[in-house]
């Protein structure tokens, strides 16, 4: 049990660095020191505790986090001749009160709504999923490398390891998934060098 025990925490530490390190991007212009490690403690002591009892296990919601952070953003919209359309943050507004009403709203829904949801069709529920993650779409990186994959400097070694991932996903050696992850980076750079692949592989593209 020590092995997958281990991968289990490799990737519950990844979900939750991943959604920190998106939600706190510069480009959010947060104001408040953020608290990674503390948040990790704190997680760490939850799942322990959960594992005890039995309790499902609490992770990071990378979307619904980026989306509530988007949500307390002023932007604005700029456009040139030679930039594309992109979304600039001005400012955002950080509170405690919108996500402590949101998981209260949450609570209250599941406790207290329950033949209401129960007569919601989850085709609805699936469009409103589907809308939400093609909003999130817009300030996306990796839909945005996605829509540049015809682009000659396009970072083609980043789909190649994407699609490696993908295929161990949807196989019985899944529970590898962690591991695979923790090798991307020494790999990025070690391709072009063992496999001779500079003239796909160049060091600008590796560097994007």
């Amino acid at each position: 049990a020590l092995i997958p025990a281990a991968m289990l925490a490799l990737l519950l530490f990844f979900n939750q660095s991943i959604a920190t390190h998106i939600v706190n991007d510069p480009k959010n212009r947060l104001v408040k020191g953020k608290g990674d490690h503390l948040d990790m403690m704190v997680l760490s002591i939850l799942i322990a505790v959960q594992s005890m009892l039995g309790c499902p296990w609490l992770c990071a919601a990378t979307v619904r986090s980026l989306n509530h952070v988007q949500a307390l953003q002023d932007f604005e919209i700029t456009e040139t001749d030679e930039t594309p359309k992109s979304r600039h943050v001005l400012r955002t507004h950080e509170n405690r009160v919108s996500g402590f009403l949101v998981h209260a709203i949450m609570a209250y829904s599941v406790v207290w709504c329950r033949p209401m949801l129960r007569s919601i069709p989850a085709p609805a529920l699936s469009g409103i999923f589907l809308y939400l993650g093609w909003l999130a779409l817009r300030t996306n990186q990796m839909w945005e490398r996605l829509v540049q994959l015809g682009n000659s400097e396009n970072p083609r070694v980043h789909f190649a390891f994407m699609a490696l991932l993908f295929s161990i996903q949807n196989t019985e050696y899944r529970v590898l998934l962690p591991t695979v992850v923790t090798t991307l980076a020494p790999l990025r750079f070690a391709i072009p060098a063992i496999f001779g692949l500079g003239i796909y592989f160049t060091s600008q593209i590796i560097s994007s």
